[in-house]
């Protein structure tokens, strides 16, 4: 007689503060996070008229972009009417910044048009004055309490940081919706980042246990530069190796 199959148990969320959704792996966790994206943006171009996505370059970022482009069960996501904007971009030299790492996966391949994918300055006080009015002129146009981004992606890294969301320089007035940053680039502020509709955190792989731990356990000083959602959701995208015990 055969040994019967091994089954393996369903991946059980962390305790976390929102919601958990947990695959066995990161791709499948990428799928159903690109899943969620395209049904919440035609939600939001079928409420509002449009889509506003924050993003900036990471591991797990760009692989998401990579798989929004190639992935046929959401190549029909409304890019045209999808407004890019960085949450997070820090120089690079020859005029870039980092945020152009997302840029040259969607700007050619998702048809979004040029005056849609907005690029901020390479930083300083001025040009996050200049990317914060930018931001209040696109979301103006919608009616009073709705006038906020739709999502925002970020990542929890392993040395217990934030991928995509950076440290305003000290003294930056609190209301502020962007800030330079002490790296001469510029950031999405937590007044921002908190009205977002919908904010998604990646945390996958086996190195990111102790940080999902310490998350779970309320534990300083990553719990506490936890994004907290105001009138919007907060959910997790986390593979079983990233799953504390």
């Amino acid at each position: 007689m055969s040994e019967p199959y091994a089954i393996e148990p369903e991946p059980r969320g962390p305790n976390l503060p929102g919601q958990a959704v947990v695959r066995e792996t990161e791709d499948q966790v990428l799928d159903v996070l690109a899943a969620d994206i395209y049904v919440h943006a035609l939600e939001c171009v079928r409420q509002f008229g449009d889509f506003h996505f924050a993003i900036t370059a990471g591991r797990f970022q760009e692989r998401l972009c990579l798989r929004l482009m190639v992935d046929p069960a959401v190549r029909m996501l409304p890019w045209n009417r999808a407004h890019i904007w960085a949450t997070h971009a820090e120089p690079r030299g020859g005029g870039r910044t980092t945020f152009d790492a997302i840029i040259d996966l969607l700007a050619d391949h998702a048809g979004i048009p040029d005056r849609q994918i907005h690029v901020p300055g390479p930083g300083g006080a001025e040009h996050a004055s200049a990317y914060e009015l930018e931001l209040q002129e696109h979301l103006a146009w919608r009616e009073k309490g709705h006038d906020r981004l739709d999502l925002a992606v970020v990542s929890l890294e392993s040395d217990g940081g934030w991928c995509g969301l950076g440290e305003p320089d000290p003294g930056e007035p609190g209301a502020r919706l962007i800030a330079p940053t002490g790296a001469a680039g510029l950031t999405m502020t937590p007044t921002l980042i908190e009205a977002t509709r919908l904010i998604a955190v990646g945390a996958t792989g086996a190195d990111l246990k102790p940080m999902l731990r310490a998350v779970s356990e309320g534990d300083a000083p990553v719990f506490s530069a936890l994004p907290r959602p105001i009138g919007g959701s907060l959910r997790w995208y986390i593979d079983r190796a990233a799953c504390p015990e």
